[in-house]
């Protein structure tokens, strides 16, 4: 029988192992904590791609990684809302490799859905003209006062904006002075139904991030955590040219790992991969039938 039939990424089995490895020794000093698991549903163990065995061990993994960071030994009486961000992550990883047999896994809570849009791609990009009518594209600088390569505008209540004075969300486009152009229902739609296939119930973005990347232009590793809320996943739509996807840890000496992600391929990531560093290599030269010679990246936040 297949465990996972998503393809789990080497260096993440590897901690799971290890963890696990050590998980007795850990129950020894603080028995009992186990029973208090309430966000791993039952049919992880239950899926026929995720074995009983295996869903326990990452289950077991996850949680000594998450106590032994605290390193106090009556974290056993607040282990549910310290555990929380982990098991989503586990739930994600689970139920992703029993809906979607072309998921990769990139790290724990973190998963590529290959093709997820391929459905949807042609009415997102219709909208986009309307949008950039209102708010055009336009390329943001720095607080070191560089331009970026990638051009950008927002839509929904609120838009993330750069410059010398640093990175935030903003309510109006500093420059039309007018408020960002609403979501399209069908974004927030897509990107709630994106969201869930991930394994992130309840999730309703109240903005949504649009690059333009032409030949040349790249993004650069950096964490999304100018938003409010953590606990809440970022959801990212890859149109068009395809362009290496780098994803690493929480901090910028970590190994990363590279993907290629071609049009229609989303990108997930929460939990605890939540402010993972993450970029793009360059956008090569190329043609697609639906963009032509660019790139288009809608990444969907839960900003306020």
């Amino acid at each position: 029988m297949t465990v996972f039939r998503s393809r789990l990424n080497p260096g993440v089995e590897r901690e799971y192992g290890a963890l696990a490895h050590d998980m007795s020794e850990l129950a020894k000093t603080m028995p009992g904590f186990l029973e208090e698991k309430p966000l791993l549903p039952s049919m992880v163990s239950a899926s026929p791609l995720c074995s009983s065995l295996t869903a326990h061990r990452i289950w077991r993994g996850a949680t000594i990684l998450n106590t032994a960071l605290h390193k106090k030994r009556d974290v056993a009486r607040s282990m549910p809302s310290i555990t929380y961000s982990v098991q989503r992550s586990i739930t994600s990883t689970c139920t992703t490799a029993m809906l979607f047999p072309e998921s990769e896994e990139l790290a724990l809570g973190a998963v590529v859905l290959r093709g997820a849009v391929a459905d949807d791609a042609e009415s997102v990009l219709a909208e986009l003209p309307r949008l950039a009518a209102s708010s055009p594209f336009r390329r943001v600088t720095i607080p070191t006062g560089k331009a970026m390569s990638v051009e950008m505008t927002n839509c929904g209540a609120v838009g993330w904006v750069s410059d010398q004075r640093g990175y935030r969300y903003e309510e109006s486009d500093p420059i039309s002075g007018r408020a960002w152009p609403p979501m399209p229902e069908s974004f927030r739609q897509l990107a709630t139904r994106l969201a869930k296939q991930a394994g992130y119930e309840y999730y309703e973005p109240d903005t949504c991030l649009i690059n333009k990347y032409s030949v040349g232009s790249k993004m650069g590793m950096h964490q999304d955590r100018d938003e409010r809320d953590f606990g809440q996943p970022i959801v990212s739509v890859s149109l068009g040219l395809p362009i290496m996807f780098k994803f690493g840890g929480k901090t910028r000496t970590e190994s990363t790992i590279k993907v290629q992600l071609h049009h229609a391929d989303v990108v997930v990531f929460g939990g605890v991969a939540r402010l993972a560093f993450h970029g793009v290599g360059t956008l090569r030269k190329g043609s697609h039938p639906l963009t032509g010679d660019v790139r288009y990246n809608l990444t969907f936040r839960v900003a306020q």
